[in-house]
């Protein structure tokens, strides 16, 4: 049964954009980085003139799907991120001494690590802010396509995965993860103090179609 957030109304748009005062709100929010030290959310996007910043907020550290989705969008060149000038950002919730861990096993094939930046927002206020109030454990519904990031591994083979590089890996992390019923999100922030595509999950593998994500930031990927 879906967590309920004192914050949700059920008949929201999980694509509408945040208001100027949601994403100035959002933007005076600090996030940590994997050494623990603050960062404003803003800073990674609203003093760039040029720069494109795709967001990923993925559910928590040891979630095999936001894993898949990761490794997903970083399988684009490095050229396509550098042509558009993009960069991307992957927030969790968990405690900042998972950032590392996850970074390693998620980017270990990518030809294009050098774009993507992590960092945790462990009091979910972040994700709030943004109207990323949908707490759950539930999965893709009956009689929908499996999504295209997830590739042909069932539903027990991507645990099993998901186990491996996450608590059995890293027994440290367990209990630093993030909280398991946090759903994410995708958002397209700038130039400047601008968002431009927001997409937020409603269950655990509604990840927004990488290719949907990398065309609303202007990526074209060769």
């Amino acid at each position: 049964m879906a967590e309920q957030d004192p914050n949700q109304n059920a008949g929201d748009d999980p694509k509408a954009l945040p208001t100027p005062e949601t994403l100035a709100a959002a933007a005076a929010l600090d996030i940590y980085d994997a050494d623990g030290a603050k960062v404003k959310f803003g800073s990674l996007f609203e003093d760039q003139s040029t720069k494109t910043l795709i967001v990923i907020f993925i559910r928590h550290f040891f979630c095999g799907a936001c894993h898949a989705y990761v490794e997903s969008i970083s399988s684009t060149s490095q050229a396509a991120f550098e042509e558009s000038n993009t960069k991307v950002a992957v927030i969790g919730c968990g405690d900042h001494a998972a950032i590392r861990p996850y970074r390693e096993t998620s980017l270990a094939r990518s030809p294009s690590s050098s774009s993507f930046t992590f960092y945790t927002d462990p009091t979910r206020t972040l994700f709030h802010t943004l109207g990323m109030t949908y707490c759950n454990l539930d999965r893709t519904p009956a009689g929908q396509p499996t999504p295209a990031y997830l590739g042909p591994l069932g539903f027990m083979r991507r645990l099993g995965q998901a186990l491996w590089r996450g608590p059995v890996k890293n027994p440290s992390m367990i209990g630093k993860h993030g909280n398991e019923k946090q759903n994410g999100g995708e958002f397209v922030f700038g130039p400047g103090m601008e968002c431009r595509f927001a997409s937020r999950m409603r269950h655990t593998e509604d990840h927004v179609p990488v290719e949907e994500l990398l065309q609303a930031a202007g990526v074209h990927v060769h």
